[in-house]
């Protein structure tokens, strides 16, 4: 649901789907309670909860780089905490609920909790509406200036020729920018002039242009549109709503055509290995640790330590990345190789205190890549780019556990040892971190297609 994400977004708005999608999940858990048959769950907890749930934590990822520049990895490290703090409390919560109501009064309450998720959403307000108005210095234009820049105007506006042009106020740097320009033409304006126009053009004051006159720029054709809205009241909601699906297809689409950037695919191959060889590895380790003769208490206290790892690790790793001698790429690697050896290495122990100290590293190592998982997308490719990209990365995260999944399944059955699954999930982990040594030859061969790109359009102008 992450490719779908960004294209929702384009049609409905942040806080329109961060609502639907709440509420989608929640529904699922409330049918959920209700449900005639195992088979029922199916298409309750796994279709709808996977959709609503989907986009609601892409949604999260995708929106809190727009929000902060300067203190990106402090709110990173918050949101991941907020994430770890939902992995340790949830599952004793459910556990308590079910004991104490049944699976349906539990399964309502965990619906009702979950509809919570609705408020948050509701502060998705764009950036815009909380700017801080800073004000300027007026600035006045000579007489000669004024005259040019009033028949500029008269001649874009026409209809406005035969009445006299009175200037108030400009608003907006679209008509004065042309204004220098044409200035600058005829030789009439320094550069100095220029450039304080362009300062300052927000709050210029001149007595000779009428507003209501002039010609502004639509916003449509200043910032590209990738998904307009249907204004047509004309035709059929039917006829809007296939309008709507298509062009959500042709941005789901188009996203997946970042994949042509060797960039993104190293990217894409990291979360896939890495998520899949640690999620299937926490799975296997209640199991790999009964069968060796522990109690299910003992395989608890490993996961609980190692979330609590993972928690301290995401918070400290992302509040550091904001420092710029902090080197993110590094520590990123570092997570996939710390990872991979705890893996190795927790199928050769057999006391408990060096299991739990071994799955202490083996969170640290998660805490340290997953703390800096989306803000190294934005390292590589770029703000602009961390919409696609996440959902690029996560279509093939998902399209991952489809084959990891059975795969170390039929290892197990096959061999019949936990510890051969689990150093083929650390394999799977080690080759992230290979992969990332790919990344300079990449980036090289991204600015050479760019700058191909960049001189075929000058070649055509110089021949034309």
């Amino acid at each position: 649901m992450a490719l779908v994400t960004r294209p929702l977004i384009g049609e409905l708005g942040w806080r329109k789907v961060g609502i639907l999608s709440s509420v989608l999940t929640s529904i699922a858990f409330v049918i959920s309670a209700f449900s005639p048959c195992p088979e029922f769950l199916f298409f309750s907890i796994s279709l709808l909860s996977g959709i609503g749930a989907g986009i609601a934590v892409s949604l999260c990822f995708i929106i809190l780089p727009l929000y902060f520049d300067r203190k990106r990895g402090v709110a990173n490290s918050i949101m991941m905490a907020g994430i770890c703090m939902g992995q340790i409390v949830g599952p004793p919560v459910a556990r308590f609920l079910q004991d104490e109501y049944g699976f349906k009064g539990a399964t309502l309450i965990i619906g009702a909790l979950i509809l919570n998720s609705c408020v948050g959403a509701c502060f998705f307000h764009p950036v815009e509406w909380h700017l801080k108005k800073t004000r300027r210095e007026a600035v006045s234009l000579p007489q000669e200036d004024e005259a040019l820049l009033c028949e500029q105007n008269a001649k874009r506006n026409s209809a406005a020729s035969n009445s006299q042009i009175s200037c108030n106020e400009s608003k907006g740097d679209q008509d004065l920018m042309p204004f220098a320009m044409l200035k600058k033409q005829r030789g009439g304006l320094h550069s100095a002039e220029a450039s304080s126009i362009s300062r300052n053009s927000s709050s210029l004051c001149i007595s000779t242009i009428d507003i209501a006159g002039v010609g502004t720029i639509p916003v449509s054709e200043l910032i590209e549109e990738p998904y307009p809205y249907v204004q047509d009241s004309n035709r059929s909601s039917s006829f809007c709503i296939s309008k709507t699906f298509l062009r959500i297809v042709r941005g789901t689409a188009k996203d997946l055509t970042i994949l042509r950037s060797p960039r993104v695919c190293i990217l894409a191959l990291n979360g896939t290995c890495f998520l899949n060889g640690y999620f299937n590895f926490m799975m296997i380790v209640p199991f790999a640790m009964q069968a060796a003769g522990r109690s299910l208490e003992d395989s608890a206290w490993c996961i609980s330590i190692s979330s609590i790892c993972n928690l301290l690790l995401r918070v400290v790793v992302s509040s550091l990345s904001d420092f710029p001698r902090f080197n993110k790429r590094a520590c990123y690697v570092s997570g996939f190789v710390v990872t991979s050896l705890t893996m190795f290495t927790f199928p050769l122990l057999v006391e408990l205190r060096w299991q739990i100290l071994t799955m202490a590293g083996f969170g640290c190592g998660i805490g340290a890549t997953m703390g800096l998982y989306t803000i190294t997308m934005i390292d590589v490719m770029g703000l602009d780019s961390l919409a696609p990209v996440f959902g690029a990365t996560s279509f093939a995260v998902a399209f991952g556990f489809l084959c990891f999944g059975p795969m170390i399944g039929f290892i197990r059955d096959l061999t019949r040892s936990y510890a051969i699954s689990m150093w083929a999930m650390g394999g799977t982990v080690l080759c992230s971190a290979l992969s990332w040594f790919l990344m300079p030859a990449a980036t090289r061969y991204d600015q050479r297609r760019a700058d191909k790109q960049h001189q075929q359009p000058e070649k055509t102008n110089s021949k034309i």
